[in-house]
């Protein structure tokens, strides 16, 4: 396909700013890239924990979530739809921006943190 790129996992933020959108199966830390850099999102959920990113991003109105009987067969009218249609690119911006906004706590820094403390 031209114009479609597959991209390892450990390349994901890199790729976004080149992204139109993206696919993906609802992995939360592909989902909070695509959410942070202003993209719209395709879904096929396949675990409970992508199920529940995939629903949480639906609502948002940033994504379209693929579930039921043949998923990839909807993909094409997808793609289209969310390359297409504005108002999926500008809700994703809002989104971004707005969480982009957000102090966002160092998780990973408070756990070394903590546990520097206990040595």
């Amino acid at each position: 396909l031209r114009g479609v790129a597959v991209v390892r996992p450990s390349a994901v933020a890199a790729a976004m700013p080149r992204a139109g959108i993206v696919a993906h199966h609802g992995d939360p830390a592909v989902a909070e890239a695509a959410l942070l850099a202003g993209r719209p999102q395709i879904l096929l959920p396949m675990a409970l924990e992508q199920r529940v990113t995939a629903r949480a991003l639906a609502a948002l109105r940033v994504g379209i979530a693929l579930t039921g009987e043949q998923p990839a067969a909807r993909l094409p009218e997808t793609v289209h739809a969310l390359l297409t249609d504005q108002t999926w690119r500008d809700r994703a911006l809002f989104w971004a921006k707005r969480l982009g906004e957000e102090a966002r706590p160092d998780a990973l820094g408070a756990i070394v943190s903590g546990c520097e403390a206990l040595a």
